[in-house]
C-alpha cells in the first residue's frame, strides 16, 4: 500500500494536518487533522510502500503497545485514510 502522492504533513503546535501540496499553493480546502501517533505513522508510511504489519511493528517499537492492539489501531487508522482517499487504492 502507498500514500496518495502530493499530500504533505504539516505541524501546527502539537497537532498535525495533511494538505494537498501538488500545486504551487497548498490546497487548504481539504485538511485532515492527525494526532501525534497518527502523524508518526504517516511519516513512516510516507517513506514508501507499507503494510499493516510493518506499521504495527513501528508502532510497537516507538510506543509501549501490545502487538494485537497495534494491529487493531493501524487497521482502524488505515480504514480512515482509505475513506478519505489518502491512500493509493491500486496498491491497497
Amino acid at each position: 500500500m502507498k500514500l496518495k502522492q502530493g499530500l504533505k504533513l504539516r505541524s501546527v503546535g502539537s497537532r498535525y494536518m495533511i494538505v494537498d501540496g501538488q500545486g504551487d499553493v497548498e490546497d487548504m480546502a481539504c485538511v485532515y487533522s492527525l494526532n501525534g501517533v497518527a502523524a508518526f505513522l504517516w511519516q513512516k508510511a510516507a517513506e514508501g510502500e507499507f503494510t499493516v504489519d510493518s506499521l504495527a511493528d513501528m508502532l510497537c517499537m516507538e510506543y509501549e503497545v501490545e502487538r494485537e492492539a497495534a494491529v487493531e489501531d493501524v487497521c482502524a487508522l488505515l480504514a480512515q485514510w482509505r475513506e478519505y482517499g489518502l491512500t493509493d487504492e491500486q496498491d491497497a
